[in-house]
């Protein structure tokens, strides 16, 4: 019964992907402000989509983090002293992309020996197809994750009505299919893969198993640190498991190992993100003094007359 709850869910998302993915239907852009939502996955969007997008093109295109020579990109007027244009966006999911980003170039390179012709730039149709298709994906996995971990606590018929309701019910479905390389499908996945981790081995006395919890986190908040609060999560965990343990000297010393291995694993999972924020910004300070400052020329500009 639970494999035909797997194929209710995969067939209700095939059919919001054909009722709200137009493949292109649209010629044009749509502003922000006149599209009744509506997207075409062969272009992609200005400001968060294009700056967390700019990772993949640029570094797999250019070789570099500069960013001044991405379409639309936003705060191209900002630079750091490292001589780099600002961003306020993380490496994570254009690193979840780039198997995608990949076979979108392997197909442009295809279609152009077909005698159909497209760059072969990462800004071609080809390119942003693939990498739709790759949040589409990443947030099916995401529910399919989420249905597992209801149907642990719940009937299958609940836990599938209940996955359903949290897609459609939210926002989430506007970036599975219309936003599509904004961040929130793949840290929807990824908020679900620790979410995972954890429930299974929050309770394990197995040090590595613990490192793997600390792993999802750490990619978590590599697609964006705000992430961070599920720290609390394992934190509350391990402070009940050291308190009813005080008297305990050998589970005293498993938890401190325990935690220990959850810190250094979200620390090596997180790295890609501190040296890309020291590549462009010089430091970690730096990013934010940089932050505090656009966003404090942000709020001057608005409250002005």
């Amino acid at each position: 019964m639970e494999k035909n709850h797997k194929w209710i869910l995969g067939g209700v998302f095939f059919f919001f992907f054909l009722l709200l993915t137009p493949l292109g239907l649209f010629g044009k852009w749509i502003p922000a402000i006149l599209h009744t939502g509506f997207y075409s996955v062969t272009q992609i969007d200005p400001g968060d989509d294009t700056a967390y997008y700019a990772f993949l093109r640029s570094g797999f295109f250019d070789g570099d983090w500069d960013f001044i020579n991405e379409p639309n990109y936003a705060h191209a007027e900002q630079f750091n002293s490292t001589g780099y244009v600002f961003t306020f966006w993380q490496v994570g999911q254009s690193i979840l992309y780039v198997p995608f980003f990949l076979l979108g170039h392997l197909l442009a390179l295809a279609l152009n020996s077909w005698g159909y012709v497209f760059e072969l730039n990462g800004n071609s149709p080809p390119y942003h197809i693939a990498t739709a298709i790759a949040s589409q994906t990443y947030v099916f996995i995401g529910l399919i994750l989420l249905f597992r971990i209801l149907r642990r606590f719940y009937s299958g018929t609940t836990s599938l009505v209940a996955t359903l309701g949290i897609w459609l019910g939210s926002s989430l479905i506007y970036y599975t299919f219309i936003r599509q390389r904004m961040a929130h499908g793949t840290e929807f996945c990824f908020s679900v893969v620790f979410l995972s981790t954890w429930l299974r081995f929050r309770k394990s006395k197995i040090v590595w198993e613990h490192a793997l919890i600390g792993g999802a986190l750490g990619f978590l908040c590599l697609i964006r640190l705000i992430n961070v609060v599920y720290v609390g999560l394992y934190v509350v965990d391990m402070g009940w498991v050291w308190f009813s343990a005080r008297k305990n000297r050998e589970e005293l010393k498993n938890v401190l190992l325990k935690m220990t291995a959850f810190g250094i694993a979200s620390l090596v999972m997180f790295s890609p993100q501190l040296y890309t924020w020291n590549q462009i910004d010089g430091s970690l300070l730096n990013y934010v003094a940089k932050v505090f400052e656009i966003m404090g020329g942000q709020v001057q500009s608005s409250s002005e007359p």
